[in-house]
C-alpha cells in the first residue's frame, strides 16, 4: 500500500488522498475495509516526516465516520488502540502536528460520545505549556469511562519511553503518571502500577534534560502510591 511507502512524499500523498476518498466513499465500500485501513495507516502517525503524521490524524478523523457501521465493535477497538497515540503527539516537536491531533481527537470524542472530553479539548489551544495541565485532566476521564481499558493504555504509553522524540518520551512519562494517578484505590490492585513506575524512575537517568525534568514531575504526583 502506497502509504507505507518509504518515499515520505509517497506516503504522505497517499494518505491525503484516501482522506479525500473517504469524504465521497459510502459505508458500503469502506466498512469490509475499515479495520484494515486502521491497521495499515497506524505506523504513520510515528513516521518521521510531519507532513505524513498531519495526514494520517486527518484520514483517520476521516474514517471515524464509518465507525458506527457494521464494523463499530472492531473499530472502537481501533480508536482505544490509537488513543495513546493521539495523547503524546498533542504536544508534538511539530505544533502544526499537534494542532492535527488536537482536531482530530475532537472527532475521536464525538464519535465515543465523551462531553467531558469535547469541552476539554475545545479549550485547549494545543500549545505547549497547556499540555501537562490537559493530561492531567485527561486521564481520569479515560480511567473512570473505560477502566478495562487501563493495562493497554499504560502499556502503549511506556512504550512511547523509547521514542525518538525527546518531547514524546516526556509527554508519555506524564501520560503514564497521569493514568496511574487516576486510578481509584480499588482498582490499583488489578494494574502492574509498580512497574510503570520504575519505569519512570528509569527516565531520570535519560540524556534530555526535559525527560528528565518532566519524569521528576510526574514522579511528584505519585508519591503517595
Amino acid at each position: 500500500m502506497a502509504m507505507e511507502d518509504g518515499i515520505d512524499e509517497v506516503a504522505a500523498a497517499a494518505v491525503s488522498s484516501l482522506t479525500n476518498v473517504l469524504t465521497v466513499a459510502s459505508d458500503e465500500i469502506v466498512s469490509p475495509m475499515l479495520i484494515n485501513i486502521c491497521f495499515r495507516m497506524r505506523p504513520a502517525f510515528d513516521r518521521h516526516e510531519s507532513a505524513i503524521r498531519i495526514a494520517a490524524f486527518g484520514l483517520f478523523a476521516g474514517l471515524c465516520k464509518f465507525g458506527n457501521g457494521v464494523s463499530a465493535e472492531n473499530f472502537e477497538d481501533q480508536v482505544h488502540t490509537n488513543l495513546p497515540t493521539y495523547v503524546v503527539h498533542l504536544n508534538d516537536e511539530d505544533y502544526k502536528v499537534s494542532e492535527a491531533c488536537r482536531d482530530s481527537l475532537a472527532i475521536v470524542a464525538d464519535l465515543v460520545d465523551i462531553a467531558e472530553l469535547t469541552d476539554l479539548l475545545e479549550n485547549f489551544s494545543a500549545r505547549p505549556d497547556e499540555y501537562d495541565s490537559f493530561v492531567r485532566d485527561f486521564c481520569p476521564i479515560f480511567t473512570q469511562n473505560f477502566p478495562r481499558r487501563l493495562t493497554a493504555y499504560l502499556q502503549a504509553a511506556t512504550g512511547y519511553f523509547k521514542s525518538n522524540w525527546s518531547v514524546v518520551r516526556g509527554n508519555a512519562a506524564m501520560f503514564a503518571g497521569h493514568l496511574i494517578a487516576s486510578v481509584p484505590e480499588r482498582r490499583r490492585r488489578t494494574v502492574d502500577l509498580g512497574s510503570v513506575i520504575n519505569e519512570i524512575f528509569q527516565l531520570l537517568g535519560a540524556q534530555n534534560a526535559n525527560v528528565r525534568s518532566r519524569s521528576a514531575k510526574v514522579l511528584s504526583y505519585l508519591h503517595e502510591l
